[in-house]
């Protein structure tokens, strides 16, 4: 019998040789062969051998998030309660994965909304790794776009840039009461916050708002004046109140 190489056209299950039109196939060991003129067609002969036997757990070797089998073998495995715990464990990072992108959506959203320094963006979502570890698995805290807004406001507020509050509010999702709850619950976590040299902050305000109202820079150097002297006495109140 003579054989060659031609290509083939597919018909959904009929095959046809190229060379002459003929439909009539036949499948030997060796592939598909035309009948008509003898030759060997170039399509793939594919053979199924299923993979796994029924009491073995798929791929049990590898500790990969898809070797670890179904449920129902997880379940009948002797080592249920080690595959459990693995696949426990990949859900666990799959969700830490997916909760991390969503906070940089939601990060990269809020800075766009409010123009904000893009150099700090990178030092949020590093905050948010960090410290949404250490929060207990049902806080409210946990949740990736509020955590976010909460620490663009901190990350902020440490590095003496003006975000304000009912700006931050407006454009997250979190309610002002969530805000101020929220905040204090961070607070624990980010103790550059609570120690942050607060005067900065509070003179960056008045440079703002010396320029805003077009006052002279005696005005300002006055007020900065000012704060100093009073500082033990205001420093309780807000940063917002103490400029203002």
């Amino acid at each position: 019998m003579a054989t060659g190489k031609g290509s083939i056209r597919t018909n959904y299950l009929n095959l046809t040789c190229d060379l002459c039109d003929s439909n009539d196939i036949v499948e030997t060991i060796q592939g598909y062969v035309c009948r008509a003129c003898g030759v060997e067609l170039t399509i793939q002969k594919l053979q199924y051998d299923r993979p796994y036997t029924e009491d073995a757990v798929q791929y049990a070797s590898g500790l990969g998030k898809t070797q670890i089998g179904n449920k129902r073998e997880r379940l009948t495995s002797p080592d249920s309660r080690s595959l459990k715990r693995l696949s426990w464990h990949n859900s666990k990072m799959v969700n830490e994965e997916s909760a991390l992108l969503r906070a940089q959506r939601e990060i990269s959203r809020i800075f766009e909304v409010l123009d904000l320094p893009r150099k700090v963006r990178s030092l949020v979502v590093d905050k948010f790794s960090k410290i949404r570890t250490h929060l207990k698995p049902r806080s409210h805290l946990r949740n990736p776009e509020k955590l976010s807004a909460i620490l663009i406001y901190m990350v902020l507020k440490v590095k003496n840039i003006v975000v304000l509050k009912d700006e931050l509010v407006e454009n997250s999702i979190l309610t002002s009461k969530e805000f101020n709850r929220f905040l204090m619950q961070a607070r624990y976590y980010f103790p550059e916050y609570s120690g942050r040299d607060r005067i900065v902050s509070v003179t960056q305000k008045l440079l703002e708002i010396t320029e805003h109202f077009g006052l002279e820079m005696p005005f300002y150097f006055l007020a900065k004046k000012i704060l100093h002297r009073l500082w033990d006495a205001v420093k309780n109140t807000t940063d917002n109140i103490v400029a203002g």
